[in-house]
């Protein structure tokens, strides 16, 4: 037992703990693969789809927020703002466009991980489905009211 290490078991414990939550063993956009670097990017937003998320690095991650933030697809920082469903979808929409657009730029340069991107396009579709559930749902529920007779008696 070292010093600097004085439970070595539970450090791997946490370290690959961390490797299962994030993912991935490296960034999406670099090879950067230290895990104290490695963090998990939310593409369209934790409040829209907290399931669609990514590995990358600090430095790519606050980038990307950069770029998010220069289309105006941010909050800054503000939380409690309500936003109609309308908005949120066309938030969405923007969010997986810009995102697509990243994947794009992961396939021409020289860091590209196949399996990475996959991965990415997997979640994309899972994504998408999930919020083409979100949209059917309530008319779903709408549906059924209009088809129950309206001035039909209950039994009680």
């Amino acid at each position: 037992m070292s010093l600097n290490n004085p439970q070595p078991i539970k450090r791997a414990r946490r370290i690959e703990m961390r490797r299962k939550w994030l993912g991935a063993d490296r960034c999406f956009y670099c090879p950067e693969s230290d895990i104290s670097c490695l963090e998990l990017d939310h593409p369209v937003g934790w409040n829209r789809d907290r399931y669609f998320g990514r590995a990358d690095c600090r430095n790519c991650h606050r980038k990307l927020e950069l770029n998010r933030d220069l289309h105006g697809l941010t909050k800054n920082g503000l939380h409690k703002t309500h936003e109609s469903l309308r908005e949120s979808h066309v938030y969405y929409l923007k969010l997986l466009a810009l995102d697509q657009e990243s994947i794009a730029e992961v396939l021409e340069s020289r860091h590209v991980s196949i399996p990475l991107v996959k991965a990415a396009l997997r979640s994309t579709a899972a994504s998408l489905r999930r919020q083409a559930a979100k949209i059917q749902a309530p008319t779903d529920t709408n549906s059924k009211r209009i088809t129950q007779r309206p001035n039909a008696k209950r039994k009680g």
